[in-house]
Formats: structure tokens, sequence, C-alpha cells
């Protein structure tokens, strides 16, 4: 269970090919265009209780469950690029480049050409240079006809993501992926942890204790930590235990999670927990062992999901402040063939020639996030 570096046995693991026999790049790109969606009801009049899912279940929000899902799917993927991965400094090196130069160009487009357009200024030279080179959420700014300060609302996630690549790496040099039950204990107590959470005067205090400026500018709040950590590590988990979810989720199975999760998404302190262990389960064998046929070859071979998401909220800004009077489908309408195509011109540009950095040819990324 030794926690170091072992070349030889890293060059002798068969590495995964993401690129066939599963529905990940499908996945992941359904998981953006669902955030898209969900954020577009609360954009147009800042009020989330007119969101599709938070109507029906008043607990979470359509854009809230596809978020988790690209935390569920990049805990599995991180943990297989992390043990085919030689070296911590080749890992970090592949997931600095899959996800920073995006979030980089994103920033930048929103600064110099957005913004301007816009009549807003939300950074100065100084404050923008440090959240690029710290990656901290962008700053807030008021615009016109927009109920959420900022342009670039949705990607307050990628820190958080990042931290998770952070956290993965430190278990795996200390040699604790390979304990099942430690693992199991983790993951356990972060979902604990989080069904606490759920009350809102707990949530309050347990955030007070790392409340000073800077462990929330650097890391944001305990809350949301564990909240992306608890699914997160249940990717993880689904990894380790690969061989016997694999033997143990059928269809049946699946729907049988399913019709568990229901019930609890009506429930603020079981809707969360649900979601990460019934429908992770479920979202298990929709990405590896069904057949979804011809939409198993979308999003494939290019990755434009990790795009379609940095791009999608700023679009709808600006769709908004053009026309304040839009509704929620047309917003939607606009929003995603606009999010699909400078997802695809990120990919293209800027992700894809950034990976072959450290590949020496073009391969279908671990997930990012997204989120």
């Amino acid at each position: 269970m030794g926690g170091g570096w072992n070349a030889s046995e890293s060059r002798e693991r068969p590495v995964i090919n993401l690129q066939h026999n599963n529905n990940i790049g499908f996945l992941r790109l359904l998981l953006a265009s669902l955030v898209i969606i969900g954020h577009a009801p609360e954009l147009i009049d800042g009020n989330r209780q007119h969101e599709p899912l938070t109507m029906l279940f008043h607990t979470l929000t359509l854009a809230g469950i596809a978020v988790n899902g690209f935390f569920l799917l990049s805990g599995y993927l991180i943990t297989a690029s992390l043990l085919n991965t030689g070296s911590l400094k080749l890992y970090f090196t592949k997931r600095v480049l899959r996800i920073y130069p995006g979030y980089l160009a994103v920033m930048l487009i929103t600064f110099f050409i957005l913004e301007p357009a816009l009549g807003v200024s939300c950074e100065n030279t100084s404050n923008l240079t440090i959240r690029l080179t710290t990656m901290l959420p962008p700053g807030n700014c008021a615009l016109p006809f927009l109920h959420h300060p900022g342009l670039n609302g949705a990607i307050w996630t990628i820190p958080y993501e990042f931290r998770c690549y952070i956290l993965i790496a430190c278990l795996h040099r200390l040699g604790l992926l390979n304990s099942k039950l430690l693992l199991w204990s983790f993951a356990a107590l972060l979902i604990a942890a989080n069904i606490c959470l759920s009350f809102p005067d707990l949530k309050t205090q347990f955030n007070a204790l790392a409340s000073s400026s800077l462990f929330f500018a650097f890391c944001g709040t305990l809350s949301d930590n564990i909240r992306f950590v608890s699914a997160f590590m249940l990717g993880v988990l689904w990894h380790q235990n690969k061989t016997t979810l694999t033997r143990w989720m059928t269809g049946k199975t699946a729907l049988l999670c399913t019709l568990l999760m229901l019930p609890c998404l009506f429930y603020q302190p079981s809707a969360e927990a649900g979601l990460n262990i019934f429908g992770g389960l479920a979202l298990y064998w929709l990405a590896f062992k069904s057949n979804l046929g011809i939409l198993q070859k979308l999003n494939n071979k290019w990755d434009i999901s990790y795009g379609t998401y940095l791009y999608g909220w700023p679009i709808a800004s600006v769709l908004i402040c053009l026309h304040h009077k839009i509704s929620a489908p047309a917003l939607v309408l606009l929003t995603l063939p606009l999010a699909y195509l400078c997802g695809t011109a990120s990919w293209l540009i800027i992700e894809k020639q950034a990976i072959t950095l450290t590949h020496g040819r073009a391969r279908q990324p671990a997930a990012t996030l997204a989120p």
C-alpha cells in the first residue's frame, strides 16, 4: 500500500481510452447544456423559484444537479488519469493545461471585449491579473437588466474542481487510494456533513469557522468544499470499485436507483445525498454500461463541453442586456447553439493545442469542470 510513484507499475496499467465504449462525451455535453437551461430563468428575473426543478422539488436546481454530475464523473476520470500518469509533476501539468487555458481565454474575452462592449468594468487590470494567476472567482459589477453581478457567474466552480485534483493527488501520494475502508469512511463522513449543512443555521455556523477573507478568497466556503468533494469522492469510489460496480450495475439496478433517488429530492436534508448516491450509481450505468447508439459518438473525439460550460453564462448575459424582455425558452434556444460554437472554437483553438503539449498528440482528456 505504498504511497510512492512506481513508474514501471504505471506503464503496465492499461490506459483507459476515453474515446470508445462509453457515453462520457455525450453526458458531459448534456450536463453543460443543463447548466445553461437551469440558469436561464434565474438570470432573467433573479428568482430561483422559476427554475424548472426548483418548481418541482423545491430543493435542488437543474444547474446544481448538473454540476454535481460533473464532479461525480470527474472523480472517476481524474482517478484514472492519476493512476495512469508516471509522476506528480506530469499529472499536475496535464491538469493545469486541461483546465487553465480555456479559463484564461474566457476571462480575457470578458474583460477586453464583452465588458467594454456593454459599457461596464467589473475588474481593474491589477485585480484581473491576480484572479488570472490564482483562478479566483471573477469580480462583481452592476449590469443593466441582469439580476446577478458579473458576466462569468458559472466559473466559480472551477477552483473547487482544481482543489479536488490536489486532494486526490495527496491521497495517492500517502498511499491511501488503495485503502477502500478509508475511502468509504471519508466519503461517508463527507455525505453526513453535507446532510448537516442542508440546515441553514448549521451551515451558517459551520461557514463561520473559516470566515476569514483570506481563506474565503483562496478556498471558498467550507460548505461548498464539502458539497463538491463529497460528489468527487463518490466518483473516486466508482473507479476504485469499478470491477464490482460493472458486474453489479444493470439497467434494472439503475432504474431502481433512480426510483430511490426521486423521493429524496423532495426533502432538503436528503436531496443532495440521494442525488449523489442513487443518482450517481444510475449515472455510472449510463456512462459506462448503457448503449446509447449514435449518441455515444456525440462529443466523443472533440470535447466541447468545457467551453460550452465556460461561455454559456456570458452569452446568456449579453443576450439579456441586448433584449431585456427575452423569455427563458427563447434565451435557452439562442444561448445553446452559440455556446456550442464557442465551445467548439475553444476546443480546437485552445484546449486541444494545450493538451498536445503533454500527450504528444490530441487525445480525449479526462473530465474537467466544470465545472
